[in-house]
């Protein structure tokens, strides 16, 4: 985690946006990584709906920048 945090900050010094964003991406794998045997311990309904109600969000701001904000 140590590595991802500074990954992220050496990318806000240096204002690289390539270097910060792989920080990021690299700190939530870890979490969720870390996070697995909670993560399958829920029931398969509830991940289902959690997946499916991410996708209905993302399809809608993905929309809603493709008309403009209108």
């Amino acid at each position: 985690i140590f590595e991802s945090i500074l990954l992220v900050f050496i990318g806000l010094g240096l204002s690289n946006k390539l270097i910060r964003s792989w920080g990021i991406v690299a700190l939530v794998v870890e979490v969720l990584y870390q996070m697995k045997d909670v993560c399958l311990a829920l029931p398969k309904y509830l991940i289902s709906a959690g997946l499916g109600l991410a996708l209905l969000i993302i399809a809608i701001v993905l929309l809603q920048r493709r008309k403009g904000g209108e």
